[in-house]
């Protein structure tokens, strides 16, 4: 579901110790998934009918969980972007 970083590396710890967290909450967010879908397998399946109220909320879960991990990925895309762009700004200082 989520690409996996290195973020228990000293450097990445200290650089962006946040995103240690956020990889917990994608790792749980991905588990969670796991379980509701084995705990839930006609989920997988179209429905003719409104299914149980159960298995609506574990669907609502299993997508709220995905947009979450979507939004970590967003967010260490930009600390990404705004890190290389802090290298580059660095690098271009020191050409002076």
């Amino acid at each position: 579901m989520s690409v996996t970083t290195s973020t228990l590396c000293p450097e990445s710890l200290r650089a962006t110790p946040q995103v240690a967290a956020l990889d917990v909450l994608v790792h749980a967010a991905d588990t969670a998934v796991v379980a509701l879908i084995a705990a839930h397998p006609d989920l997988e399946r179209s429905f003719d009918e409104r299914p149980p109220p159960l298995e609506q909320l574990a669907d609502q879960v299993i997508e709220h969980a995905t947009l979450a991990v979507l939004a970590v990925d967003r967010y260490r895309a930009l600390l990404r972007d705004i890190a290389h762009q802090d290298q580059t700004s660095f690098d271009n200082d020191t050409d002076c």
